[in-house]
């Protein structure tokens, strides 16, 4: 996947006219076919699709964000920053999903075997996350927005920092990580953004599930946390 370092200019298209008159979707399950399985995915609350929402804001962010090599399945915005947009109101999408599927997986089928295989190569290629203290699931509430604020210190514009693992068990691993992008747009030149990147195993299809939110304050990080480990649940409950 593409890393969203490009949004200032994608924000600057969102409000073009022709997205104003996007309409408002239900937040029903969003039916997806890999492979020739039908998967039911779920968005979490506040969130719509845009495939039925606001078609056009579909084409963008898959234009922007992802790969040849990789199938766009659900690219969910929240309904607030949607209607924000239609009233061309400040910074419109603040926070926002995508699923995808490497295309070269949507045929195969994976186990749970194949699962444990693929998180020990996440864990080797950021060695990071193989630190005692990068395990984040069990922080108590309030403590993750305080580690957040002290990484957000440390990061640097164009390398995004691993701050830790927010969720691991035999069929996801979910890793936390921070972004910062320097902009001349508007009055913040500078912009964070944190996503919660999943690799989940539903039926038998490895999906990768993205939550990002614009990092605006420590309370950001506990509702990406809290979004996140409910949007995994419901997925694996519902397939």
């Amino acid at each position: 996947m593409r890393a969203p370092t490009a949004k200032t200019a994608l924000l600057a298209l969102w409000t073009a006219a022709f997205l104003l008159t996007a309409t408002v979707a239900g937040a029903a399950p969003v039916k997806v076919t890999v492979g020739g399985k039908t998967l039911d995915i779920p968005l979490p609350a506040g969130f719509v699709d845009t495939a039925t929402a606001a078609p056009q804001l579909k084409q963008l962010g898959e234009k922007q964000f992802v790969s040849q090599d990789s199938r766009l399945l659900v690219y969910g915005v929240e309904q607030a920053g949607l209607e924000r947009l239609k009233k061309n109101q400040g910074v419109p999408i603040q926070r926002y999903l995508q699923v995808q599927i490497p295309r070269q997986l949507e045929n195969a089928s994976a186990t749970t075997a194949d699962f444990a295989e693929l998180k020990k190569l996440v864990v080797q290629q950021n060695a990071d996350l193989g630190k005692p203290e990068s395990q984040l699931a069990a922080l108590p509430k309030g403590k993750l927005g305080e580690l957040t604020a002290e990484k957000a210190k440390l990061s640097q514009p164009g390398a995004p920092l691993t701050i830790g693992v927010l969720r691991d068990d035999p069929r996801s691993l979910t890793v936390l990580t921070l972004s910062r992008f320097e902009t001349k747009a508007g009055k913040t030149t500078t912009i964070y953004v944190l996503t919660a990147t999943s690799h989940i195993l539903v039926k038998d299809k490895l999906l990768h599930f993205y939550l990002y939110t614009d990092y605006l304050k420590p309370a950001d990080a506990e509702w990406l946390r809290e979004t996140s480990d409910a949007w995994l649940k419901a997925a694996l409950q519902s397939n």
